[in-house]
């Protein structure tokens, strides 16, 4: 589906609304605060589409949902690569501006060697947490195949912004690559 037309249904004749919040459970005195990440989602779903004229709309439906801290991780990598796969294509055409895309190489590829994919990596892949949750591998293979699209499509990303990136930003592009090197050794150890 084209992007125009998914955006247009993504903010219009719109029934059903979430709201999520955090909890924390299984307390560990571990510094991965993704190992012990839980979401509740509270689903309604109203009588009436939104955007309306009326102020107010009979809720016709609530649903709650728990999410375990692997699906809340395998839904922000595979949001994230969404994200990056549609910037990837906004800026294959020439732009003016390629200060969007520079943000979301930076902090996707600094936040990667500070923590990001590596923090998923020690809480998802470690010995201890599948010994604990054997149901959990078809979503731990899923976040797997997600963390290596990711990887891959940070390269292509950072091919892009090499052609596109003036010369007052060649030393970002640079540490940005040398990053991305960093990434993907630790890549191979995954």
């Amino acid at each position: 589906m084209p992007p125009a037309i998914r955006k247009f249904y993504e903010f219009n004749q719109i029934n059903t609304f979430v709201y999520t919040k955090r909890i924390k459970k299984n307390q560990t005195k571990d510094n991965n605060e993704f190992k012990n990440l839980w979401t509740v989602n509270y689903f309604y779903e109203t009588k009436d589409n939104f955007p309306t004229i009326q102020a107010r709309s009979e809720i016709i439906r609530r649903l709650e949902t728990e999410s375990t801290p692997l699906e809340n991780a395998l839904r922000t990598m595979e949001r994230a690569n969404q994200e990056l796969a549609a910037i990837v294509v906004k800026f294959s055409q020439p732009a003016d501006n390629i200060s969007p895309l520079t943000m979301i190489l930076q902090g996707t590829i600094e936040a990667a060697v500070n923590g990001g994919v590596k923090n998923y990596i020690d809480a998802f892949f470690s010995a201890d947490f599948v010994a604990v949750t054997p149901n959990d591998k078809t979503n731990a293979e899923r976040l797997k195949k997600a963390v290596k699209q990711q990887t891959e499509n940070l390269g292509r990303a950072l091919k892009l912004h090499s052609t596109l990136c003036p010369p007052s930003i060649r030393a970002l592009q640079a540490q940005l690559e040398k990053s991305y090197g960093e990434l993907q050794q630790l890549m191979t150890k995954f």
